[in-house]
């Protein structure tokens, strides 16, 4: 993604083209786009923005001055890795104007489920959590129950959604994070009740749905644009379903059309740039598996690697460029250094491949292990374990969350249960301090 980890989504309409041609989508929501030029204020839900109507629907207006983008794009999975906070005394994180705390807390860890404990769920319960950059903000989505933040680490969460017109989600979230850039700017993408793409513009007063696309599973985007036009949507289980949109989701083709029909399923993108793009492509039986890469926005797509790529965990698209793609099972990760036109599979033994690695301000990486999480600081060559034994044993595939909040020094885990409500403990909280 070149130099932060980002992600992102956005909607789209339904009119079959010919054969070999991709379908359109036409979107059910009105995206508004900021000036030509970028800025540095952050989109607003009643944003000046010439917003164009696409199906009718929800609106989402982006400010005049539009979003200021990164210097890379893609579907990597930095959930915080860049957050500042409002207290301590220690220099600025990059990007942000407030100095982190000064200590960390205790690497003891404690648990930060707060009033979501045993709030009534479904299946899929507390899978993710994110923290807010350059804040002591974190969020979390709770199936039923929509988003969630929290200011106080963990011990209190106030509902999000709750503004004029705001849609109320109930999916079972698989993608959560805020616009490195702009973190006012929110995503969620889900599956099951309510599946689909999910965006807020406002710091998460009002969610509107992006488009009519169900089982979204990651979205990808091109951070190199400071107007976020080129947007790229997998669809979990579905095979040839890869979404994109080059208008900031005002309409969608599906350019999986385009992969050979043997590929399996196509759910997790990494946008490069506005042309380039990278999909993993696998199902539970690890058949038509590998990773597919195109230059031409979906046109055409060729085959850079046969490895597996998990379709539990989605990819870190980090500031070097680096792609780390959990593989299935316990066989670490697929490194790319070259944009995907080359793989290598990179050991990482007991790695949780359902949840996603995530970067640190210094650029270390950070993935789940057996027992402890698990840091990086030679682009994977090696990790060692940090801070304190993991509150609670996961398995291989468990799909879950790690981010890490700058700020306060903290590392957040979730975890979720096929359950009617929210485990007690589904959110725990470790201090750790990067610097050291």
């Amino acid at each position: 993604m070149g130099k932060a980890m980002r992600w992102s989504c956005l909607p789209w309409f339904v009119v079959v083209t010919a054969c070999g041609a991709a379908a359109k989508t036409e979107s059910n929501a009105e995206v508004g786009v900021g000036g030509d030029s970028a800025g540095t204020s952050a989109p607003s839900a009643a944003g000046a923005g010439a917003g164009a109507t696409s199906g009718g629907g929800a609106s989402v207006g982006a400010a005049g001055s539009e979003v200021t983008g990164g210097s890379g794009g893609g579907a990597g999975a930095r959930l915080g890795g860049d957050g500042g906070g409002s207290s301590g005394h220690g220099p600025p994180l990059p990007g942000c104007t407030q100095a982190p705390v000064d200590a960390a807390p205790s690497a003891a860890w404690v648990n930060a489920t707060g009033n979501l404990a045993n709030m009534a769920s479904a299946c899929g319960t507390l899978g993710k959590v994110a923290a807010k950059p350059c804040s002591d903000t974190v969020i979390a989505a709770v199936v039923e129950q929509g988003i969630w933040s929290s200011s106080d680490r963990g011990r209190t969460w106030n509902a999000l959604g709750t503004g004029a017109g705001s849609v109320q989600m109930k999916n079972h979230a698989f993608s959560l994070f805020f616009d490195p850039d702009h973190p006012e700017v929110i995503w969620e993408t889900g599956l099951h009740d309510g599946s689909g793409a999910y965006t807020s513009r406002d710091g998460g007063l009002t969610f509107v749905r992006l488009g009519t696309m169900t089982e979204s599973q990651l979205i990808g985007v091109d951070f190199q644009d400071p107007a976020r036009k080129t947007l790229v949507v997998g669809s979990h289980g579905q095979h040839q379903a890869v979404y994109l949109s080059t208008n900031a989701g005002l309409t969608w083709t599906n350019i999986g059309l385009n992969l050979p029909a043997e590929t399996s399923n196509s759910e997790s993108p990494v946008v490069i740039d506005a042309k380039t793009y990278v999909i993993g492509v696998c199902n539970s039986s690890e058949q038509g598996c590998g990773f597919y890469r195109t230059t031409d926005s979906g046109a055409t797509w060729a085959k850079t690697s046969e490895l597996e790529a998990s379709h539990f965990g989605a990819p870190l698209h980090a500031s070097d460029g680096t792609i780390y793609w959990p593989i299935q099972l316990d066989r670490g990760f697929g490194k790319s250094t070259d944009q995907g036109e080359t793989w290598t599979n990179v050991a990482a033994p007991g790695m949780i491949v359902g949840i996603t690695p995530i970067e640190l301000p210094d650029a270390s990486i950070v993935v789940v292990g057996p027992d402890h999480l698990l840091r990086s600081a030679d682009h994977g060559g090696s990790f060692t374990p940090i801070g304190e034994p993991l509150p609670y044993s996961l398995s291989i595939n468990q799909s879950g969350s790690v981010t890490y909040s700058a700020m306060t020094k903290t590392f957040y885990l979730s975890h979720w249960e096929c359950s009617t409500s929210v485990a007690p403990n589904a959110i725990m909280s470790a201090g750790y301090d990067y610097t050291k």
